[in-house]
């Protein structure tokens, strides 16, 4: 899924376009769950599983700021991701794949 209002065009949709993609906002926001992390801490979302996004910042540029780094995790045995996403490589970071102790 694929959810991003701010580049939407939905100006240019039909009405049951816009109506279903309301209802859509309006769902995730009833049950979407706020999470803080704190220096040092890691949270993993599985993109099959979860819809996950964050909220907006200004950054400061001071040193302050905390940056988010991207990790793409191959679970085996996992089906691959549909031949349209190829090319989202992860923006240029390698696969790691995930192995249960």
């Amino acid at each position: 899924m694929r959810f991003d209002p701010a580049y939407t065009p939905l100006d240019e949709a039909h009405a049951p376009y816009r109506a279903a993609y309301q209802r859509l906002e309006a769902e995730l926001a009833r049950v979407s769950v706020a999470v803080s992390l704190a220096p040092g801490e890691v949270l993993v979302v599985d993109n099959d599983l979860a819809v996950h996004g964050r909220v907006p910042f200004r950054a400061r540029y001071d040193g302050s700021d905390r940056w988010l780094k991207r990790a793409s995790v191959r679970v085996p045995g996992r089906r691959s991701r549909p031949l349209a996403e190829a090319g989202e490589h992860g923006y240029g970071q390698a696969a790691l794949e995930a192995h249960a102790r």
